[in-house]
Order: C-alpha cells, then sequence, then structure tokens
C-alpha cells in the first residue's frame, strides 16, 4: 500500500541517515555518554534513566554523535524501539509508532481532514493504513515545529489535482511540499520520514541494531534508495551540526 509522493524538484541530492534500535539494545546505553542536554533531563527527572524509550533512544543518539557528530537529527521512540533519523536538511521528522487495534472510525475525525478519511476508507488494511497518515503527520509536526495535537489536522495528505496524493502542510510559515518515506518496518510497528521536498534526497542510508528484524528491503521507494550500512557504520560524511528531540 503506497502513497503517491510528489517527485522531486532538487537539483542537488543529499542524502539521510536513519537508525534503528529495539528494546534489546538497552544494555548498550551508557548514560555517562549522555551529552549535556539529556544530563540536564535526568538531573531534574533521574526516573527517566530507567525508562526502555529512554535507554533505547539514547543509545542510538551516542552511536549517531560516534558516526556522524555533525548533524541534525530528529529522533522518535515507542515502547522500547527507537529511530533517529540525520542529515544535512534544514528539517527533519521521523515519527515510529507501534500498531495496534483502535475506534479508527471515531478516532480519524479528531486528526484528519475529510478528504484523508475518504483515502482511508479505501485502503485494504485500516491498520497499515492509519498508523501510516498517524505518523507522518507527527513527523510533519515535529520538521515543522508545530503544535500537537493542535496541528495535526494542518499536516498529511493533499490530494493532487491530476489524481493521487502528496505530503505537506498547509501553514502560511511551512514548506508547504514535503516529500517523504513511509513503511511498516517491521509486524507492530511503522515509521514514517520527512524533509522538505526541495531537499529530497537520493539516498536514505540505514542501520538497525539489535535482534529486531527490520523490514527495509534494498531497492527505492517513492524514489529513495534505500541502503543498509554495516553496523560498524561507514556513514556518509555530515556538517553543521544541529540536534533536536523534538521533545523525546
Amino acid at each position: 500500500m503506497a502513497i503517491h509522493f510528489t517527485p522531486y524538484t532538487a537539483k542537488t541530492m543529499m542524502p539521510l541517515t536513519l537508525l534503528l534500535a529495539g528494546p534489546d539494545c538497552v544494555h548498550r546505553y551508557r548514560h555517562a555518554l549522555l551529552d549535556a542536554a539529556d544530563h540536564l533531563r535526568c538531573q531534574q527527572q533521574p526516573a527517566l534513566a530507567q525508562r526502555i524509550d529512554w535507554q533505547s533512544s539514547r543509545f542510538l543518539k551516542q552511536q549517531r554523535r560516534r558516526l556522524a557528530p555533525n548533524t541534525l537529527t530528529t529522533l522518535s521512540h515507542s515502547h522500547g524501539y527507537a529511530a533517529l533519523l540525520y542529515g544535512q536538511q534544514d528539517a527533519l521528522g521521523v515519527d515510529l509508532e507501534q500498531m495496534r487495534p483502535r475506534n479508527f472510525v471515531a478516532l480519524l475525525p479528531w486528526c484528519a481532514r475529510d478528504e484523508e478519511i475518504q483515502w482511508w476508507q479505501q485502503q485494504p488494511s485500516p491498520t497499515l493504513a492509519f498508523y501510516r497518515l498517524w505518523t507522518l503527520k507527527e513527523a510533519l509536526i515535529k520538521a515543522a515545529n508545530l503544535d500537537f495535537p493542535a496541528d495535526l489536522r494542518r499536516t498529511g495528505l493533499f490530494r493532487l489535482p491530476e489524481g493521487g496524493w502528496r505530503i505537506g502542510i498547509d501553514h502560511p510559515q511551512c514548506h508547504p511540499c514535503w516529500h517523504g518515506f513511509s513503511h511498516a518496518v517491521s509486524t507492530h510497528m511503522m515509521l514514517s520520514c520527512v524533509w522538505p521536498q526541495a531537499n529530497a534526497p537520493q539516498t536514505l542510508f540505514w542501520q538497525g541494531y539489535g535482534q529486531t528484524v527490520w523490514d527495509l528491503p534494498p531497492g527505492t521507494d517513492n524514489g529513495v534508495l534505500l541502503r543498509r550500512l554495516p553496523e560498524d557504520g561507514a556513514m556518509p560524511k555530515q556538517q553543521n551540526q544541529q540536534t533536536r528531540t523534538d521533545g523525546c
């Protein structure tokens, strides 16, 4: 079940790197390697350091700092799983959610516009479709520094005049058109990554840590070439550090 994303307009393609971790990665977390901001958060909220989400996501931050310290970073975690996206783009968003049955019919009018509900109704799997839409919305809100949940209905899928759909944001201060990658990366986890269309990458490098079997087959998805990297980290060089954890 794919969404038609609008084609690239960028002349220069910049790579992105995605890191994924399962709950079994918590033993690789090192409290002593936290950055200054996370050290401060743990001092203010000591219970954070004992949470599985915190440990798996901060393990990924520590990996990213070792592999490519000078990057814009966005982070998401859910039920012990974590995803971290980094690159040279001026805005990035990632969201990872555990899929579970919910009352989608009751929930959708709160977070989706009518045309998005119509799209959802046409999809073969209500659960996959809802979480694909939800993770796209959350990733866009993170990337554009919008308000959650107030701006859920201003983000997501927009119908194209010629048919098909694009992802975007209906906000006067934001990029209107975005590109992205959305995939069920395991039997129960949905992932979405987004970036402004003007900064569309040609390649998305990725690596998964732990025993989780990540479903990201090699090849091209929505115009993005997926390449798995070795765990020791032959990562592309990055510059211009900014780190944003988006409240995670």
